[in-house]
């Protein structure tokens, strides 16, 4: 199931979330281009920051994650006792 959608800045690619734990990166077409893999758990919220470079996940296994646009991990923010909800940029 999706839990959360994101486009892009640009209007080229969306990011979704999914129960599965995954997170995926498409074209607006529907052709897959990757998937964002490291969440343990259900992954709640997807966001694009405002240039589109970076992708924030939050996830059921207390963790938020940053990735850069071409779906690397660049960061995992530990230490929530609980599931992180949401995630989202400030402009």
């Amino acid at each position: 199931w999706v839990t959360s959608v994101s486009f892009n800045p640009n209007g080229k690619f969306l990011a979704t979330a999914s129960k599965d734990g995954t997170v995926r990166l498409w074209e607006l077409s529907g052709k897959e281009i990757t998937q964002l893999l490291g969440h343990r758990d259900k992954v709640w919220s997807v966001s694009f920051s405002p240039d589109g470079e970076y992708i924030a996940t939050a996830s059921t296994d207390c963790t938020a994650r940053l990735w850069d646009s071409s779906g690397n991990q660049l960061t995992q923010l530990v230490g929530h006792q609980h599931t992180v909800l949401s995630v989202s940029f400030s402009p």
